[in-house]
């Protein structure tokens, strides 16, 4: 058991956090169906992604706290039963707030256990192959966010969606059984005494709630109106006065004095533009494949299988390249191959065959690992290390605040662009025009944020390697640093006699002999 310990842990991490990851993703490409089951406005269907996205941001700085305060094992399970109740509340509504208040439990349990499972996931494996756990990281974590894709695209093809949450809540209850089989809280015997930052974690909720409510109702409002500019610029100040709070609080829910270094700053950027571009990649291929090369939903489902070839290559690259040659370079390599993807994307014709589209979807899912790889691990290691999980709960509670309205925002842009009313075309060009300039504009979006990955990338590199994940047991170190180094043989030396020496034994010898033949 002790051999296998860090892939159980693994195991563990994976299903406390992949089912919500995945539901997101899934949640996103069946849009349509949800659309018809709930009834309801056009962008009513996005309700429960921004709920969910909120949710996740917003206990992400819970974890640890509860972590020590309770331990791993009773969170994780209770976490883990508010997952199974949120996929089942989502599994059997035809209601929009049902399946709303579904998801805030699936991205509650999510963001809980992530800055827990995290920690434990990187310690639990032996410190010269600590390595490893970065290939659990994004094969495990970015794996289940192209999973629900995938998944979200064979469901649009049934004709089904319900049955996605059965699977997700079932991942969950495996987790369930096997957190009670097999994880134990040794180190964990009384509770610790940490005081809570309420007033943090009220501000962190307020700003949220307000950030999501705005999105919620930006479709309605439009960008240029007075509702939409205030909730923007209430929830900017609100998280402006928490982190103000946050850096002078001793005993701070999110330590933003700990990541107001270059890598964690740099981290943050780099993780959020990677998945914000993925998604704006994604959005503009699926339409372009359906409207103009006109692909049937086998055909979708294959190229969407093809970026999970994708996340192998970047996982098992970050996990043997990332101590040898650190953030930076892992971050340029996978921004210019999203550089190169785009840029094909744009210029490419309508002849090419299934197979190149196959090849481009497993570059994009490659390049995006490699930046979530570099982004994360760069922020992760690029400050002291004993405040580690600190840091790290402040990038992921940003960078997922960050990405909280990013899917409304794309569909309201794909929609207001497709009419024609942002560029002015209304009338004057055909629906299937519209469409073509839009998806072309979104290309050319994904273009940009990959061209500011890559210099994001050079800043990262510039600021030098940062710690490694991976390295000799430092008794090891010591037993090689005072074992005295091996002596070189002594010389073998041959006695030689002095020539003087010599020639008397000889005089000696020669009177010896002649004596004796004498007598």
């Amino acid at each position: 058991m002790k051999e296998k310990h860090h892939w159980i842990i693994s195991l563990l991490a994976v299903l406390a956090v992949g089912p919500g990851l995945m539901s997101n993703t899934a949640l996103s490409a069946v849009q349509s169906l949800v659309r018809q089951t709930v009834g309801g406005e056009n962008f009513d269907s996005f309700h429960p992604i921004i709920i969910g996205n909120m949710a996740f941001a917003l206990f992400v700085p819970a974890g640890p706290y509860l972590r020590k305060r309770f331990g791993s094992r009773p969170v994780y399970m209770i976490s883990i039963a508010a997952g199974v109740i949120g996929a089942l509340l989502a599994a059997v509504t035809n209601d929009i707030y049902p399946l709303a208040a579904g998801r805030f439990l699936q991205g509650a349990a999510a963001g809980t256990m992530l800055m827990i499972m995290i920690p434990m996931l990187v310690l639990s494996f032996p410190i010269e192959r600590r390595n490893y756990a970065l290939f659990v990281l994004i094969g495990g974590f970015y794996g289940s966010v192209i999973m629900g894709t995938v998944l979200g695209t064979a469901a649009a093809s049934a004709g089904h969606w319900h049955w996605l949450f059965g699977i997700f809540g079932l991942l969950s209850f495996f987790g369930l059984i096997f957190s009670y089989m097999w994880l134990r809280d040794d180190a964990h015997k009384n509770a610790e005494k940490c005081p809570f930052d309420g007033i943090g974690f009220l501000l962190a909720g307020v700003s949220a709630v307000l950030t999501a409510y705005t999105f919620i109702h930006l479709p309605k409002w439009g960008f240029s109106s007075w509702q939409t500019l205030a909730g923007f610029g209430g929830s900017i100040v609100i998280l402006l006065i928490l982190l103000i709070m946050q850096y002078r609080n001793e005993h701070a829910l999110i330590s933003i004095k700990l990541m107001l270094i270059p890598k964690p700053i740099l981290g943050v950027f780099m993780i959020a533009a990677g998945s914000i571009s993925i998604a704006v990649s994604l959005s503009a291929f699926h339409g372009e494949l359906q409207t103009a090369y006109h692909m049937s939903q086998t055909q979708l489902i294959f190229l969407y299988a093809s970026l999970l070839g994708g996340v192998a290559i970047a996982a098992v690259i970050s996990a043997l390249a990332y101590d040898k040659v650190g953030p930076g370079m892992l971050g340029i390599t996978g921004s210019v191959i999203l550089v190169f993807v785009n840029f094909q994307w744009m210029t490419a014709d309508h002849h090419i065959p299934l197979i190149l589209f196959a090849g481009l979807f497993v570059m994009l899912a490659a390049g995006t690992g490699l930046i979530v790889a570099a982004g994360l691990m760069g922020a992760a290691l690029g400050g002291p290390l004993p405040e580690l999980v600190k840091r790290m709960t402040a990038v992921q509670f940003l960078r997922l605040f960050i990405y909280m309205g990013a899917p409304v925002l794309i569909g309201y842009f794909t929609k207001r662009d497709a009419s024609g009313t942002l560029r002015g075309a209304r009338g004057t060009q055909s629906p299937h025009d519209l469409l073509m300039g839009t998806y072309s504009d979104l290309f050319l979006i994904a273009f940009i944020l990959s061209l500011l990955l890559v210099c994001l990338s050079f800043v990262m590199n510039a600021t030098g390697m940062g710690h490694k994940l991976a390295h000799k047991p430092h008794a090891v170190r010591k037993q090689a640093a005072e074992q005295p180094s091996p002596q070189a043989p002594e010389p073998i030396r041959h006695q030689v006699i002095p020539d003087h020496e010599y020639r008397s034994a000889v005089r000696q010898f020669q009177r010896h002999h002649i004596s004796k033949n004498s007598m």
